[in-house]
């Protein structure tokens, strides 16, 4: 029996925690929903910025926490542009360095796992965004700064609406303690007064649109998981700080908000400042009694022993931790401001208590005084002199620890520059290249794990001395370095990933051209020619004519992107080299390639074959980049491309005027189509210029090159030539052409003038125009 029990117990144990953890799911989900549209919303604010839609993926980059903080901060923060991890890294710790540095919670946020997409931190990141620069402003006032942001949204339901409000998330779930919040103050405003008869959920949308349309409050929750009971505190907490300044101010006393119970396991504290010592003393009062003297003394006595307390508990400043030490720094900042507050308070309590020394009817009463302020006196003093020992102390700690951080980031960087300097060769083979990929990955690892220690540099804590400039100079040399550091390692990424695809590349181009060579070849050496067989032939020659078109810009990709390859790379690189002596061989052979086929095609015609379409003779050229010549690129492209364009062309109206395709078509037919043929090569004449012109310009190029290749040179100048010549045959065909056609239209109307006079008709006039 016990051992069932036991077991029961168990069984329960685990399904309550299951329970537990959906639950928090769901609740999560409701907030992440919540930060969503308040980023969303904050962003229709900033300039040039895109809206969030996927929370843990869209923030990575930490371009739109900046973009936040820059805008409620009204402070201009870098921004790096870029897909790099390491890029990312920089604005997440610019992110963290900001919220340090004016006070925001980042206790647990860690840039890395920011990156990563963890929600946990991302949804942390933007509460502590929130709480700093949306909620703590609407609520930082001197009387409230002892008190937490929920109590005091609690204090100010219940000052106006008439439930008793002590939890945020049940007790307002149904919606009519906000409608009545927002009708006492505009109790004009339409639907409301409906809504308080509706359901939850028909109540509480009324509720949000009518505050967004009318009081430019953003919809930040929704309806439908309020009426679910899916009700998040932070996302509560958030909608109802930025209701509390769309509606009219309410006077909420320290002394009302204190009576307020509350129920809520947030630390939302309302004072911005990192100090501390949360004791405030108040105004000495304006009766001259002893009695109130005393308790003015008394609270000042209780905010000096507070600090001294403090003050004491400073003495374990030997952590080497840099961030740890400027938070303790920026907090004692804090500090030392509040102690300049209290200050005209202790002289304020001496200034009363000489006059009280004065008026005092009794010598023991003036005993008394002067005790006290002796003792006032005396703790102010100690107070003031730990405060500036710790300053002095804590200036000094700091200064030193990021100057040994510079000193150990100097020797880093030294130590990465001679590891980028042996990455520069590129290796000659696929194999080496990975290696060396595996290298620059480590690397790059090695400049993410620096990064925190970078960051915390550029928030570099500067306290005035002789070597103020110094360091300035030291600082930015370091930044200089570390950018320049950053962009070869990049560049260099990039370079190899592509120099790797080439090796690829160039790989399945061979395997490819080697098969197609021995399928022609077998089909060269094939006894058999037999009508199927050439069928089967020439369907293949066709099929294989459309993979080409596709290969060939495959081709000419590679080409490009070899030539940008070489041209990021240095002077005479081994690895560089193999990859233009390959793509030069690649060219050679998708020539002869093209060659083969086009032998393969006559081959088959003879034998009676005829192709449905026709190919070009001369294949299109294909960039390679080779032996560092600009040549090999662009405007080798493109002077390859437009020849090979003309050039069908041309071929294809030659073929049209040899064929005799004019004399078999009717003779007004004929006329019409040699206009047509006439308007044509008109047309092309200004293409024929601009391939005249690239030649020319791509002839200059060559010569320019050292070592240029002096048959490339003779090919360009002989294509050039070429396409004049085929130019000129084609005018001087079209003109024998005209001569044929106008010799047949005199000739038909001599034959019909001499019919009509056989007949009687009229007589013979010459009306015919001689051939010229």
């Amino acid at each position: 029996m016990a051992s069932t029990a036991e077991n029961t117990s168990a069984v329960e144990g685990a399904n309550e925690c299951e329970f537990s953890d959906q639950r928090s799911k769901e609740l999560e989900e409701v907030r992440r929903k919540t930060f969503v549209r308040w980023l969303n919303w904050r962003l229709e604010y900033v300039a040039g910025s895109s809206p969030v839609t996927d929370l843990f993926y869209d923030l990575r980059s930490g371009v739109v926490p900046l973009q936040i903080l820059s805008s409620l901060s009204n402070t201009e923060i870098p921004v790096e542009h870029g897909e790099f991890r390491v890029q990312k890294l920089g604005n997440l710790s610019s992110v963290l360095g900001f919220m340090q540095k004016e006070r925001g919670r980042m206790e647990g946020l860690e840039a890395t796992r920011l990156l990563d997409g963890d929600p946990a931190q991302t949804l942390d990141l933007i509460w502590n965004i929130i709480l700093r620069w949306e909620l703590q402003p609407r609520f930082n006032k001197k009387e409230w700064e002892n008190f937490s942001i929920d109590q005091i949204l609690i204090s100010w339901i219940n000052s106006i609406s008439p439930a008793s409000v002590q939890n945020l998330n049940r007790d307002i779930q149904s919606g009519r303690e906000l409608c009545h919040l927002v009708l006492k103050s505009h109790p004009n405003l339409p639907g409301l007064n409906d809504a308080l008869a509706t359901e939850v959920g028909p109540r509480w949308e009324t509720l949000l649109k009518t505050c967004s349309k009318h009081l430019n409050t953003p919809v930040l929750l929704d309806f439908q998981d309020i009426e679910r009971g899916d009700l998040d505190q932070k996302s509560i907490i958030l909608y109802l700080g930025i209701l509390f300044s769309s509606l009219p101010p309410v006077e909420l006393t320290a002394e009302k908000i204190q009576q307020t119970s509350i129920q809520s396991s947030l630390n939302l504290t309302a004072k911005i400042s990192g100090s501390p010592v949360k004791t405030q003393s108040r105004p000495v009062e304006n009766v001259l009694t002893m009695d109130g003297w005393m308790n003015c003394l008394e609270e000042v006595l209780s905010w000096i022993l507070e600090a001294e307390e403090h003050l004491l508990t400073l003495h374990n400043l030997g952590h080497r931790h840099l961030q740890t030490v400027k938070t303790k720094f920026y907090n004692h900042e804090d500090f030392m401001l509040e102690l300049q507050n209290h200050q005209s308070s202790v002289g304020q309590v001496l200034s009363r208590g000489r006059e009280l020394m004065t008026s005092a009817s009794s010598p023991e009463d003036q005993i008394e005084i002067r005790l006290q302020m002796k003792v006032l006196i005396e703790k102010w003093e100690r107070v003031r002199e730990l405060a500036m020992a710790k300053q002095t102390e804590l200036h000094q700690l700091i200064m030193s620890l990021q100057m040994e951080q510079i000193t150990e980031l100097k020797s880093w960087m030294t130590g990465t520059e001679d590891r980028i300097s042996r990455l520069s060769v590129t290796g000659e083979t696929k194999e080496e290249v990975e290696v060396q990929l595996q290298d620059l990955g480590m690397l790059q690892e090695d400049l993410e794990n620096q990064h925190a220690g970078v960051s915390a540099i550029s928030n570099f804590i500067l306290v005035d001395s002789d070597d103020t400039s110094n360091i300035e100079d030291q600082l930015a040399g370091l930044g200089e370095r570390w950018c320049m550091i950053c962009r070869c390692i990049e560049e260099r990424l990039d370079t190899l990933k592509r120099t790797k695809d080439i090796f690829l590349e160039q790989k399945r181009l061979q395997s490819y051209m080697q098969s197609v060579e021995a399928m022609l070849k077998e089909m060269e050496l094939s006894e058999d020619v037999g009508a199927p067989q050439l069928q089967q032939q020439t369907r293949r020659i066709l099929e294989l004519e459309t993979e080409l078109d596709t290969e060939r810009a495959n081709l000419t990709q590679t080409g490009i992107n070899t030539e940008y390859v070489q041209n990021r790379s240095v002077e005479n690189d081994p690895g560089i080299r193999r990859l233009c002596v390959e793509m030069e061989l690649l060219q050679d052979r998708w020539d002869v390639l093209i060659e083969i086929l086009f032998a393969q095609k006559q081959r088959i015609s003879k034998l009676g074959v005829e192709f449905s379409h026709q190919t070009s003779r001369t294949p299109e050229k294909v960039s390679g980049s080779t032996r560092k010549r600009r040549l090999t690129g662009s405007k080798r492209i493109e002077f390859e491309t437009c020849y090979v364009r003309i050039l069908n062309w041309s071929e294809s109206i030659l073929a049209r005027i040899e064929d005799n395709v004019f004399l078999s078509l009717p003779l007004q037919d004929q006329n019409l189509l040699l206009e047509e043929t006439h308007a044509e090569v008109s047309s092309q004449k200004e293409k024929v210029s601009e391939l005249v012109r690239l030649g020319a310009q791509l002839e200059k190029d060559i010569v320019r090159e050292e070592d240029f290749p002096k048959d490339y040179l003779t090919n360009v100048s002989k294509k050039v030539e070429n396409i004049n010549d085929q130019i000129l045959s084609i005018e001087s065909s079209l003109s024998r052409l005209k001569v044929q056609i106008d010799f047949q239209i005199c000739s038909w109307q001599y034959a019909m003038l001499v019919t009509l006079q056989q007949n009687g008709n009229i007589g013979i006039r010459v009306i015919c125009d001689k051939a010229s």
